[in-house]
């Protein structure tokens, strides 16, 4: 293989051919294997990229023919097949499980020893490629990286939400089969939370209802260490991305609504609706700390300036506790009200709260009035009325 799997994106046309694979579900095109099911019979065709290295195959082989043990895993490798993507299993550790390659329709798992961590990634990114041909105006968006950051964000985590649930059901379908191995690498991950989504709705003989995959893709929303990692990720090369960016523009609610329908869609079923407002709540918003000054450094470097993220909430960079409060709003903050907020206080009414009191209690001693009033008692009080 090339050097770097960069530099063979970079330069597709220096691509050779490979020699033919000698195995025995082999089709008469050198590069097209065969899923199969237990006993042997050919399930649907898949292509393998030229450019594999050959001594891989099996893994791979092994690895799909697993994953179509599961109906979801089946459903979806059977999905993308079809719709003409391939499949290249990589030996290079470049620090990524895999990836989706929507210019070179290109399926990319890194060949590690973990076959179950394989096993997994096989189906989330193959989702990733469903994802792009369910939403064509997506796609066209994504290559010309003219999105503001908020909505940028709002469409990259929705990608990674649902992946994450279709994934994370494929896994719990091994399971029930006796087979564990995925699906301990989503529960032992990041990922655990859509995980417990999805057994919970299989105690209750939901495994297969819309809800199930909807919980899924909201539970990874609300891990708030994983969105930590992706808006660092995604922040970090947000100069790249505004070099290419002619405007920074916001999708609509009419153009998010669209969104939601089609991506979040399995088998013709949409299952979490068709309204913007399903993108819309804190956890969907929200924003790492180093994510927002990243942010900030890319658009100072180009003279530009990108509001649309002092609309995010505010995740505490210790805790990683999501705030109920923006960006914007925190901006208006004194420093003392900042620590507040992060530390004792629950909500934005509180800390607004305290400091009217504070305003209250030094007027009252520059007149001389005594008091006996218990300041803390009425911020309590108070602060729980305005809560009610």
């Amino acid at each position: 293989m090339p050097d770097s799997l960069q530099q063979r994106f970079e330069n597709p046309s220096s691509i050779p051919q490979a020699s033919p694979i000698q195995n025995n579900v082999q089709s008469q095109n050198p590069n097209v294997l065969y899923a199969l099911d237990p006993e042997g019979n050919r399930l649907f065709p898949y292509t393998l990229d030229p450019e594999m290295d050959k001594s891989l195959v099996p893994l791979l082989s092994e690895s799909v023919n697993r994953a179509c043990l599961s109906k979801t895993g089946r459903d979806t490798l059977r999905q993308a097949s079809e719709t003409g993507h391939s499949f290249l299993l990589y030996a290079e550790n470049d620090g990524r499980g895999g990836f989706y390659n929507d210019a070179h329709r290109l399926i990319c798992l890194h060949a590690s020893d973990d076959k179950d961590f394989i096993c997994s990634v096989l189906v989330h990114e193959a989702r990733h490629s469903i994802q792009f041909d369910q939403v064509p105006e997506f796609r066209e968006t994504y290559r010309n990286n003219d999105l503001n950051f908020k909505s940028y964000m709002i469409v990259n985590r929705a990608i990674e939400a649902d992946a994450v649930a279709v994934q994370t059901k494929f896994g719990y379908e091994l399971a029930q089969l006796g087979d564990y191995g995925p699906l301990n690498v989503i529960k032992n991950g990041y990922f655990s939370a859509a995980a417990e989504a999805v057994e919970q709705a299989a105690e209750k003989g939901k495994l297969d209802h819309p809800d199930t995959l909807k919980n899924a893709a909201n539970a990874w929303y609300k891990s708030s260490r994983i969105i930590c990692w992706y808006d660092d990720y995604y922040s970090k090369a947000e100069k790249a991305r505004l070099a290419k960016a002619p405007q920074q523009r916001n999708l609509s609610d009419r153009q998010l609504g669209r969104f939601v329908e089609t991506l979040f869609k399995v088998n013709g079923v949409s299952y979490a609706g068709n309204s913007a407002d399903y993108l819309k709540s804190p956890e969907k918003l929200s924003l790492s700390e180093q994510g927002y000054f990243n942010i900030q450094a890319a658009n100072a470097a180009y003279g530009k300036t990108d509001r649309s993220i002092d609309d995010m909430f505010v995740i505490n960079p210790n805790t990683y506790k999501l705030m109920d409060y923006t960006y914007g709003q925190k901006a208006e903050m004194s420093p003392k009200q900042v620590k507040i907020m992060e530390g004792k206080a629950k909500n934005l009414k509180e800390v607004f709260l305290r400091a009217k009191l504070r305003k209250f209690q030094k007027a009252r001693n520059a007149n001389k009035k005594n008091s006996s009033v218990n300041i803390s008692e009425i911020i309590q009080t108070r602060a729980k009325n305005s809560r009610s």
